[in-house]
């Protein structure tokens, strides 16, 4: 008995729902390429890292032995004794420390350039991901439209089980022709056919749409119908391509700025502890002593062919080539838009429509079946009525949907 009860509540449990903000979430977060924002962020990190490196101490261990075929000779004429002269064989091994003070900027605009370049990557990312949501429309309302047909053809088969019984109630006490009931039940076994296919492409689309959120999906899962307030004739810069074109340009003036440090001067301190023979600019000593030497470090190269002007000019190239694609991109975006629009108005207008067609259809049904069980019209003339009136409801249904889908499309578009 328990069990009996138990099996009752769960055959009873009402079915999981699901939304579309939910189900962009869903396919947003589970998409492969998600990951590669996160693994992006860590390169730039260790990049930046890397080139911080530059200010740190950097220690050099450097050996030499060098033969020399001529060396100084110091003679003092009527001396008694004589200067020996440096040996012609010389060795040092030593450990140099050099440390950065200023180079000009250039490790600064790398590691710029660098969060830059991992911006970049991550839009692109960004990009594919807005691209999941026209997927996800379209296969989230794919189900829509199959329930709305489903739930009409349900309604169809029980007004049509209903006539057939009460058709053949007529054909057993001979008040109608047996031709009536079989006309109903082979419309019936018509409509059924229909239920088998919408069924078994609604299944297709589900499996679509789970495929995108990257989770099994329960087939009986209760798609919600949005109800979208658009803000009509808004545009903006809420699209993420409008995001990856500021960071394109952005990079393009950090490259800018990287060409110009490279022409600043340069300064470091370095500092060196050796042993050789001889030992520093002692050249007369002819034993391995130690020694050590230190001071300061100034380069700058202020002259390089005007390399960095054409570096700078290409740059500049590069950045109207990026603001034509926005344009382009934009004018794209505009033309997408009024088609949108253009959609939200026709499927308002004709739901306008719909409302006073399905009236009318019902009504008109609703008299047709009122004659066929009292014989004044054939089961065929009746059909001819249902199936005006189903249509009616059915198109309704549809552009219900379509009018939604159509303020769906309209808000991805515009990036909201």
């Amino acid at each position: 008995m328990t069990t009996l009860i138990i099996v009752a509540l769960l055959s009873s449990a009402t079915p999981d729902t699901l939304t579309l903000e939910q189900s962009y979430h869903e396919a947003t977060e589970n998409h492969p390429l998600r990951l590669q924002i996160a693994v992006q962020r860590s390169i730039a990190d260790l990049q930046i890292d890397n080139l911080g490196v530059a200010y740190l101490p950097s220690l050099t261990l450097r050996g030499q032995a060098v033969y020399h075929s001529d060396v100084a000779e110091i003679a003092i004429p009527g001396a008694s004794t004589s200067i020996s002269q440096p040996p012609q064989d010389q060795y040092k091994i030593a450990l140099g420390v050099d440390q950065l003070i200023y180079d000009g900027g250039v490790t600064s605009d790398l590691k710029s350039l660098e969060r830059l370049r991992s911006d970049l990557e991550s839009g692109k990312v960004e990009v594919e991901l807005h691209k999941v949501r026209e997927q996800v429309n379209s296969a989230y309302f794919g189900v829509l439209l199959f329930d709305a047909q489903l739930e009409n053809i349900a309604l169809i088969e029980a007004d049509l089980s209903a006539k057939l019984r009460r058709v053949e109630s007529l054909v057993d006490n001979g008040a109608a022709l047996q031709t009536d009931a079989d006309v109903l039940a082979a419309e019936l076994i018509s409509v059924e056919q229909q239920r088998v296919e919408a069924q078994a492409n609604r299944q297709a689309t589900v499996r679509i749409l789970a495929e995108l959120l990257g989770r099994p999906l329960d087939p009986e899962t209760v798609l919600v119908l949005p109800d979208v307030e658009a803000p009509m004739g808004e545009i903006g810069r809420d699209r993420p391509e409008y995001r990856l074109f500021e960071t394109g340009k952005a990079s393009l003036l950090s490259r800018t700025s990287l060409s110009t440090s490279r022409l600043r001067p340069k300064l470091s301190l370095f500092a060196e502890t050796a042993v050789g023979r001889p030992p520093g600019l002692n050249f007369f000593e002819t034993d391995f002593k130690p020694f050590y030497s230190a001071g300061v470090r100034f380069t700058w190269s202020p002259w390089n062919w005007s390399k960095a002007r054409r570096e700078r000019s290409i740059l500049g190239l590069e950045a109207e080539l990026v603001d034509a694609e926005e344009e382009l991109f934009s004018r794209q975006i505009r033309i997408a838009v009024q088609q949108d629009l253009s959609d939200i108005r026709k499927y308002q207008e004709l739901l306008e429509r719909d409302d006073q067609a399905v009236a009318l259809r019902n009504r008109i049904a609703k008299n047709a079946g009122s004659q066929l069980e009292n014989g004044v019209i054939t089961a065929t003339d009746y059909l001819i009525e249902r199936n005006a009136a189903s249509r009616a409801s059915l198109t309704r249904s549809i552009h219900e949907i379509q009018l939604e889908r159509a303020k769906v499309n309209y808000l991805t578009t515009i990036g909201r």
